[in-house]
């Protein structure tokens, strides 16, 4: 057993949004705001009830983290999820949607998404509700995650073994 190495802790980011990483994290999809308007959404979120931030924190710093807006109190959706670079393929952006979507108790969850990353949502079990044309061409694809679909994404073996 590796001793050294330390676990990553799940948390509630809300009132935490300044810890190390957290920046660093949002910087790609934050990119086209000025320093006023990130400065403005990072208050909202930890302001305003609809807004619901969870991370993995690992030695003080933020790993991986969610930025969720709810429609209501069974219903969501993702407005950021990101991990480190040298972290990601682990699993870690597949654990904060499931314990995200556990934690708050969630029947449905929505994401917007490009091509490039409908394969990670598809694999946790959402499914392609529509898709529109950007500006550039690009398509965008509204999935949606039902409390049924991530329950059968994840049946567990019940027996033991030695």
């Amino acid at each position: 057993m590796n001793f050294n190495r330390s676990r990553y802790v799940f948390v509630n980011l809300k009132n935490r949004l300044h810890l190390p990483g957290l920046t660093d994290l949002l910087a790609p999809c934050t990119q086209h705001l000025t320093d006023q308007q990130f400065k403005r959404m990072l208050n909202a979120w930890q302001s305003l009830p609809q807004y619901h931030v969870y991370g993995f924190v690992q030695y003080g710093h933020v790993i991986g983290m969610i930025a969720l807006e709810g429609q209501t109190t069974s219903e969501a959706r993702v407005l950021s999820i990101a991990v480190k670079p040298r972290l990601q393929g682990r699993g870690i952006g597949k654990r904060l949607v499931v314990e995200t979507f556990l934690t708050l108790n969630l029947m449905t969850l929505d994401a917007r998404t490009l091509e490039e990353l409908l394969g990670f949502y598809q694999k946790l079990g959402f499914e392609v509700i529509d898709s529109c044309a950007r500006d550039d061409g690009q398509l965008v694809y509204r999935c949606r995650l039902t409390q049924q679909a991530l329950y059968a994404a994840y049946t567990h073996e019940h027996s033991a073994g030695a």
